[in-house]
């Protein structure tokens, strides 16, 4: 089932490290978590998504 609905998240953590560095591409690859607050009735389970990261440097 696929939903439209906004969800507001919170506590989100990454393994990039305390002072990041790209590569010598300038790259950097990372994991970005978090919590999902969902309504009471929500179905149980494990949610993912694609999302786009703004980094400033």
């Amino acid at each position: 089932m696929y939903s439209t609905k906004r969800r507001s998240a919170n506590n989100f953590t990454h393994n990039a490290g305390g002072t990041p560095t790209t590569g010598a591409g300038g790259t950097l690859a990372f994991a970005v978590g978090g919590d999902m607050v969902v309504n009471a009735t929500q179905t149980s389970g494990a949610y993912s998504g694609t999302y786009t990261v703004t980094v400033n440097y």
